[in-house]
């Protein structure tokens, strides 16, 4: 439940301080690949790594926060481009959904 509160308060937080368009057609690109990188990390640490269930999860979450940040500050400091709030809490939204995925045994 707290997630769930959690998750509401960053996509309102996220829609209301970018001029970004929230809705775009790329977020489901952001939200996807969030979600399979966080899925696809945490079971490379997992399978790979040897690590228990919360190590990997945990690298599955931090290597995709990473690669978002990463992304975001490549769209601003080398593309020229403003930085996408709204498309770090798509990020985070598929990381989120990816959680529940693994923690529901469905991959």
């Amino acid at each position: 439940m707290k997630w769930l509160v959690v998750l509401v308060i960053l996509i309102l937080l996220g829609s209301s301080i970018s001029a970004d368009n929230f809705w775009g057609k790329d977020k489901v690109a952001h939200f996807s690949s969030s979600m399979f990188l966080v899925c696809w990390s945490s079971g490379f640490g997992s399978d790979i790594g040897q690590m228990n269930n919360t190590e990997s999860r945990f690298l599955g979450v931090g290597v995709t926060l990473a690669l978002g940040i990463g992304k975001e500050g490549s769209d601003r400091f080398i593309r020229n481009t403003q930085w996408g709030w709204c498309d770090l809490v798509w990020d985070v939204m598929g990381i989120g959904c990816g959680l529940i995925v693994i923690n529901n045994g469905l991959i």
